[in-house]
């Protein structure tokens, strides 16, 4: 995704959070059948001194408008290994979240994966809620631009 005032806020909001963690900025794919994911990227943080798991977030999905009263919005997900499966939940979140503003997701929404989250689970189903398993302090972005909350 292009550099701008929104994006490096975001970029610069992560990086506070997870000081001493490695980035990698990653392009979200675009899964089979889906077209509108824009210029999302996924970023992806390895372990260190805030979480030993992998955390893989949305950068751009908070360039869509939530719901009517509703804040933008930036997903995210950990796991214990690096792994595919994560990226590809989040562009389907960001894809989901970019459609009618009857389907962008908020707090207390669900969506479809599309198929188990992994191999082997009965997983099909995403839950939109606060980022209980990190800090308050990640979940909240307000930038000069932009007010966005990252949610789980």
């Amino acid at each position: 995704m292009a550099s701008s005032p929104r994006v490096d806020g975001l970029r610069e909001h992560i990086g506070r959070y997870f000081v001493g963690h490695r980035f990698e900025d990653l392009k979200a794919p675009v899964p089979p059948g889906i077209s509108r994911l824009g210029g999302v990227r996924i970023l992806r943080v390895s372990p260190g001194p805030r979480t030993p798991l992998w955390t893989y977030m949305t950068i751009g999905a908070s360039s869509v408008a939530g719901r009517e009263g509703a804040p933008r919005s930036e997903y995210f997900i950990v796991t214990k290994e690096p792994t595919k499966a994560a990226i590809l939940l989040l562009a389907r979140a960001a894809h989901f979240h970019a459609g009618p503003e009857s389907q962008r997701l908020g707090l207390g929404d669900t969506f479809p994966f599309g198929e188990p989250w992994l191999p082997g689970s009965e997983c099909e189903y995403g839950l939109i809620c606060h980022a209980y398993i990190l800090d308050p302090d990640l979940e909240i972005f307000q930038g000069p631009e932009m007010h966005a909350h990252i949610t789980w």
